[in-house]
């Protein structure tokens, strides 16, 4: 990404929006395409009937396959998940390699892949790391038939 961000701005010479637009649709769309690999299907029943326990195990072994969060609260009811991501991988590693300014294309892939009616859970969230916040807020429901 950081290559092609180079080719867009400097051999095709588009601007600042334009690059973030292009990068922004790719990352979102593969970003999507990984999540609906890694993330499971939850029956509403088996989620409800599980112990908070099982859920909490649940959604760490999830987050461990998708592999970006390193650091996170979390917190389960029968129909919801409530995730406060306090370390992202992502955000991390493009600080790092001083391009601060894509971490949030990171976070698109999230709106296309839960906004889309085939995913098992809906996802709110209102702050994420990469727009500054202390913490990315994932409430996920689970989508009932």
């Amino acid at each position: 990404m950081l290559l092609l961000e180079d080719t867009l701005r400097e051999d095709l010479q588009l601007d600042t929006d334009e690059t973030l637009s292009v990068l922004s649709d790719l990352v979102a769309q593969v970003g999507a395409r990984l999540l609906s690999r890694r993330f499971p299907s939850l029956s509403p029943a088996a989620w409800a009937a599980a112990s908070p326990e099982a859920r909490e195990r649940l959604a760490r072994r999830v987050f461990e396959r998708i592999g970006n969060i390193a650091a996170a609260d979390i917190r389960t009811t029968d129909h919801a998940l409530e995730l406060d991501v306090t370390a992202c991988r992502f955000v991390t590693l493009l600080h790092a390699l001083g391009r601060p300014h894509l971490a949030p294309l990171f976070c698109a892939a999230d709106s296309v892949f839960f906004d889309d009616v085939a995913a098992p859970v809906t996802l709110d969230r209102s702050a994420t790391l990469a727009g500054g916040a202390r913490a990315c807020d994932f409430r996920f429901r689970i989508r009932t038939p």
